[in-house]
Order: structure tokens, then sequence, then C-alpha cells
């Protein structure tokens, strides 16, 4: 953490104190669903005097990394909003918990250090994404970057009834963008579908996006996978040709499983 930067970060909270803080306003640790992300981004945004330009939460909770660590962070949504809760009011982060397992549960695991139950061609992973809105990503998944010879493409992953939900962000990349000699563009039948199949071998889809375009803002998502014995990720033609290879379209960043 640098020094100047943390100085900066507890002023503004000081400042904060000395007008209308108390201990009870210290955020509680909440449980890490959405409204509750939100809830407490608002809070560490009030409280440091930041007014938010970005609609994606990742883009919101990096903007505050940047006032109190000097530059954006990696993790779990949730376990990036414990280090900042815990740099400007001083509690531990990970709240209260002091079980290793339930610390490992709440910040999750990124779904990329999972390994696959089955994956087609041209399906990948990488690192550092970065979408038109200047948001970076630790870790993505991608269909593209090659030869489109079906315009289906799947990921599956066993989980074994193990975890709960999946955190994601899904955003355009900036190369989709930027490219001067891109073409076919799939906007109209571009197609990303979420399957998860349970115990008794019925798959189900469980969240669609099929509205792509080339303006669209971070879209945040939550995936309960409670009754998950699979979950598999389907890709329709969400690509486009640029100099005769095909591109994603669009990419998922931050995945996150969370365990029981």
């Amino acid at each position: 953490m640098h020094n100047a930067n943390l100085r900066k970060c507890l002023s503004v909270v000081v400042m904060s104190a000395i007008l209308s803080f108390s201990p009870a306003d210290i955020p509680a640790v909440y449980a890490a669903d959405n409204a509750a992300l939100i809830e407490r981004i608002a809070a560490l945004e009030t409280d440091l005097g930041v007014t938010s330009e970005n609609d994606a939460l990742i883009g919101r909770v990096s903007a505050l990394e940047e006032i109190c660590f000097g530059s954006a962070q990696s993790g779990s949504l949730n376990s990036r909003i414990q280090s900042l809760e815990e740099a400007v009011y001083g509690i531990p982060s990970g709240g209260q918990s002091t079980d290793p397992e339930e610390t490992e549960s709440a910040s999750g695991e990124y779904l990329t250090e999972k390994e696959y139950f089955s994956r087609d061609s041209w399906v990948d992973s990488g690192h550092d994404g970065e979408d038109s809105f200047g948001n970076h990503y630790a870790e993505v998944i991608f269909a593209g970057y090659g030869s489109m010879d079906s315009s289906v493409k799947n990921l599956k992953y066993y989980l074994n009834g193990d975890y709960s939900k999946l955190e994601a962000t899904l955003f355009i990349p900036k190369a989709a963008n930027t490219s001067s000699s891109a073409h076919s563009y799939h906007w109209d039948t571009a197609a990303f579908t979420i399957y998860i199949t349970d115990t008794e071998g019925n798959e189900t889809a469980v969240y669609q996006k099929d509205d792509f375009t080339a303006d669209m803002k971070p879209l945040d998502i939550t995936v309960d996978l409670s009754d998950a014995d699979f979950m598999r990720f389907e890709w329709r033609s969400t690509y486009y040709i640029d100099t005769g290879a095909a591109r994603p379209l669009f990419q998922i960043g931050e995945a996150m499983l969370y365990k029981k």
C-alpha cells in the first residue's frame, strides 16, 4: 500500500468523522449478493466523497482503490471491498470470520483456476482484459481468436453441487471497438447462455444474454449454483472477423465461484 495514498484516503475519512461520522456508521459485514455489494460500495463512496461515473461495480471499486491504494487491485468484488473497508474503517478484512474455510469461501475462487470438464476449440481464457470504459479485468474467458469452424461454442465445468453461486462481468472488449479492419459483426444474432445440470441430469438455462451492442456497458451477473452438478457456457455467433480471424465479440471478466 502506498503511504501517501493511504494518508489521503484516511484524511478524507477523518474529515468526514469530524463532521458526521460515528462508530455506528461502520458498515456491517454484508452477504455477498449484488444488492449488498452495491450498498457497501455506495457507503465507501459517500464517506470518501467520491461521485461515481461508472455503472459497473468493478469500475466503481477500481476508482476507490485508486484513491486508497494508488492502483486497482485484483480478486473478487467481495474481497476487494473488504480490503477497502479495512483501509477506510479499520475493520478486519473478511469481517468477523476467523475460520480459514469461511474466509476462503467468502472470497471465492477464479473460475479460470478450476479445471474444465470439456471445452470446444477456440474457447480460451486470458489475463488483463480491457473494455471501452477503461475497466481492466485480471481474468477473462472468451470464444474466438481463431477459426470459427462452428458458430456454437461450449465450455463445461463439473461442480459436484459444491458451489452456491457464480459472479462475473460481461463486457465488450476495447479491441472490438477499435479495430480498423474488423467486419462481419454479429450483434443481431449473438447469444450467450449459461446452463446448469442437476444431479438428476436435468439441464436448465439459468441465464441468457442476446442483445449485445457495441456500446454495451459492463454487465454484472450472478447465477445461483446451489443445485448445480454441472455448469455449461454456450456461445452462439459471439464473434466478429478481423484480418481473417474470429475475435470475441464479448468477454467474461472476473468470473468467481463461491462455495457453499
